[in-house]
C-alpha cells in the first residue's frame, strides 16, 4: 500500500509582528487596508494625556544628568587627543 507523503513545513519567515507604526497623509484609509485586508489590529491610537506631563520632568532629568557627564567624557577624551583653547579680551594696540 502506498502513502502519500506529507507535506515539507517551512520556516515562517516571522513568527509574530509585536509593532507597526505608519505614518499616513490618509489615516481612515490606512487602518482599514491594515485591519480589513492584513488581518492587523490596532493597539493603541493617541497617546496618554500623562506623557504631557511627564515630559518637562523627563527633559529636565536627562539635561542635569546628561550634560555633566557630556562634559566629563569630553574632557577626558580632550586631554589625550587635543582640544582648543579660547581667550577673550581687550585687544591692545
Amino acid at each position: 500500500m502506498l502513502q502519500a507523503e506529507e507535506p515539507k513545513k517551512e520556516a515562517a519567515l516571522f513568527k509574530k509582528i509585536d509593532h507597526v507604526e505608519i505614518v499616513t497623509k490618509e489615516l481612515e484609509r490606512s487602518i482599514e487596508f491594515y485591519t480589513g485586508v492584513l488581518g492587523f489590529r490596532v493597539k493603541l491610537r493617541e497617546r496618554p494625556w500623562y506623557v504631557l506631563l511627564m515630559f518637562p520632568f523627563v527633559y529636565l532629568i536627562f539635561g542635569y544628568v546628561f550634560t555633566p557627564i557630556g562634559c566629563a567624557v569630553y574632557n577626558f577624551c580632550a586631554g589625550y587627543i587635543g582640544g582648543f583653547e579660547f581667550e577673550a579680551g581687550d585687544q591692545k594696540n
